[in-house]
């Protein structure tokens, strides 16, 4: 599909790959709650046993940090410690760098 004019359905479901079967798993939270809203175009990274996601949209665009934990099966919206922070962000990348997310 043309992405940037027609973009289907937005999606809020997790999937994981394992590597050794090459066999796909759905990953649903375990504890009722707060997750992010159905989106496209964030960026997730893993740190430790947490994916950590930024920003996406849904027709808003969104600069919001979210955790999923993978241990726990939960999702926590992360708010930063300062008010500075990068503007709404969708189709970016981002990388771990030690304790960073750049």
């Amino acid at each position: 599909p043309d992405l940037w004019n027609d973009p289907g359905p937005y999606l809020s479901d997790l999937w994981r790959l394992d590597l050794t079967t090459l066999s796909w798993e759905e990953i649903r939270p375990t504890i009722d709650g707060a997750w992010p809203s159905a989106r496209r175009g964030h960026t997730a990274v893993m740190h430790a046993e947490d994916m950590i996601v930024f920003g996406g949209e849904n027709g808003t665009v969104f600069s919001e940090l979210w955790r999923f934990s993978v241990s726990a099966r939960s999702w926590e919206q992360l708010t930063p410690t300062t008010s500075t922070k990068p503007p709404v962000r969708v189709y970016h990348t981002a990388v771990m760098a030690a304790k960073s997310m750049i």
